[in-house]
């Protein structure tokens, strides 16, 4: 079994870093929309991502799309368990 997927360069770190005054707000609403909408579809999906970060989150070439990535510390949820009292994700 192979499993392939496009390769891409850039995390959002590396985006946010370039701007030395703060991204323009217009981009950064842009990448959060699709943020929030990734999470959702996560969530939805019956998991929780546990390590959201500017590293776990990739662009495309035009900057355009993100990527959530690094499922490694995600979990199934079901509704109504309260089972999120780990502490979980990268230490930094």
């Amino acid at each position: 079994v192979h499993i392939v997927m496009p390769f891409y360069e850039r995390h959002l770190l590396d985006v946010i870093a370039r701007y030395s005054e703060g991204m323009p707000i217009a981009q950064a609403k842009k990448y959060f929309l699709q943020i929030v909408l990734a999470l959702e579809h996560i969530h939805e999906s019956g998991y929780i991502h546990h390590d959201i970060k500017l590293e776990n989150i990739l662009l495309d070439e035009d900057n355009d799309q993100i990527k959530v990535i690094d499922f490694g510390f995600s979990k199934p949820f079901l509704k109504g368990v309260l089972g999120l009292r780990n502490n979980l994700g990268s230490l930094h």
